[in-house]
């Protein structure tokens, strides 16, 4: 196994860091738009990439189906 530098190590811990908690606040968003979902992506693991092919959802097609789900909230018809 290669060595890595004690600075190297430092950052790849605070980017562990910041992706962990990148990815809580994002399950927390998922859970309270769309709790099926949530419930499915997490059923298949909580996959964050594209790079496998798996029969549930991943990260990025989740991104778009709560993109699809925005709406401005000066709109009339917005729930509160």
């Amino acid at each position: 196994m290669a060595a890595i530098l004690p600075h190297e190590y430092e950052e790849a811990c605070d980017l562990f860091q910041t992706m962990s908690t990148a990815l809580f606040e994002l399950e927390n968003i998922l859970k309270a738009a769309m709790p099926n979902k949530y419930q499915e992506w997490k059923q298949y693991g909580k996959h964050v990439t594209d790079e496998f092919v798996i029969m549930g959802p991943n990260l990025p097609e989740i991104m778009e189906l709560l993109e699809a789900e925005v709406r401005d909230p000066d709109d009339e018809d917005v729930d509160e």
